[in-house]
C-alpha cells in the first residue's frame, strides 16, 4: 500500500495575483484524494470522503470510516499548497492499514490497565487487545466503525456514532457527536459532544499524525517541539520524556534525546 507524501508549510495565509490563485487551485486539486476511492458500503452504511474548505486556502478531507482526517492542505508563505496530514489514498488502505491513523478515538482513547475499571462499586471487564490491557476501546473502538453522517456543509461536517450498552464492556448507551469545521483564520476545529444513559468512562481525541519537515523529508528530527502544559503526570518523568519536562515548555529541536526513542506517547495535562 502507498502512503501519500506529507508536507508542511509555515504560514496559513496566501496573498497572490489572479494567475497565482488559479495555479494554486490547480495544485490543490492535484493533492486531493479521490472521493471514489472511499465510496463503499460497510456495516449497512455508506462510507464516503468529505471535503471541507474555507475559501482562504485551507482544505480538509475526512471520511466517516473511523471519523478519520485524511488530508489537511494548507498554503505556505509563498502560496504553495501542501498536505500536512499523514494518511492513505483509499478506504481499502485504511481498513487494512494502521487502525489509528487520523482516527477519532473512543469510547476510551489510550489504555485501561488490566482491561477493567471500577465505577460505583461495580467492576467492568473490557476487551483485552493490548496484552493484558484494553486500548482505544477494544472491539468497541470508534476508529474501525462507520459513523453516521448528520450534516454536511462547505466548511463543516458533523458525524455521530452510538456505542450500545455493554459493547466492549462499557456501560451505557453512549452517543458521541463530533463537529469538524474549518475557520476563516485557517484553523481546523473538532468539537466533541457526548450523552449517555448510565455512568460510564469516556476519553476522546483525534489520532492524526503530522510531518513539518517539508516535501520529500523522511523524518521529523528537524522539527521544534514545545509542550504547552503546566505540569505532567508523575509517570511521565523522567523516563517518558528525556530531560526535564519543564525544558520542553520552550521550543527545542526534536533531534538529540528524543531522536533516540523508537516512539513517544505522551499524555499532557493542559494548564
Amino acid at each position: 500500500m502507498s502512503i501519500k507524501r506529507i508536507f508542511l508549510y509555515g504560514t496559513l495565509f496566501m496573498q497572490c495575483m489572479n494567475g497565482c490563485i488559479i495555479k494554486t487551485e490547480q495544485n490543490v486539486q492535484e493533492l486531493l484524494m479521490s472521493e471514489e476511492a472511499f465510496q463503499k458500503e460497510m456495516e449497512d452504511k455508506q462510507v464516503d470522503l468529505f471535503t471541507l474548505t474555507n475559501g482562504e486556502g485551507l482544505t480538509v478531507q475526512i471520511t466517516n470510516y473511523g471519523g478519520k482526517i485524511v488530508s489537511i492542505i494548507v498554503p505556505d508563505k509563498d502560496g504553495n499548497p501542501g498536505d500536512v496530514c499523514l494518511g492513505y489514498e483509499s478506504l481499502d488502505e485504511y481498513v487494512n492499514g494502521a487502525a489509528s491513523l487520523g482516527a477519532t478515538m473512543g469510547p476510551f482513547a489510550n489504555r485501561i490497565a488490566n482491561a477493567s475499571f471500577e465505577l460505583d462499586g461495580q467492576v467492568y471487564t473490557l476487551d483485552k487487545n493490548n496484552g493484558e490491557h484494553s486500548i482505544h476501546g477494544g472491539s468497541a473502538a470508534f476508529r474501525s466503525r462507520v459513523w453516521d453522517v448528520v450534516e454536511v456543509k462547505e466548511d463543516e461536517l458533523i458525524l455521530s456514532i452510538l456505542n450500545e450498552d455493554g459493547n466492549g464492556g462499557f456501560p451505557g448507551n453512549l452517543r458521541l457527536t463530533v463537529t469538524y469545521s474549518v475557520t476563516d483564520d485557517n484553523a481546523l476545529k473538532l468539537q466533541y459532544h457526548a450523552t449517555t444513559d448510565k455512568k460510564t468512562v469516556i476519553n476522546f481525541t483525534n489520532h492524526a499524525f503530522f510531518n513539518l519537515a517539508g516535501e520529500g523529508s523522511s523524518d521529523v528530527f528537524g522539527h521544534e517541539l514545545k509542550v504547552n502544559a503546566g505540569f505532567s503526570p508523575p509517570w511521565m518523568q523522567p523516563r517518558s520524556l528525556p530531560g526535564s519536562f519543564y525544558r520542553w515548555r520552550e521550543r527545542h529541536l526534536i533531534s538529540g534525546p528524543l531522536k533516540r526513542l523508537v516512539g513517544i506517547s505522551m499524555m499532557i495535562i493542559s494548564s
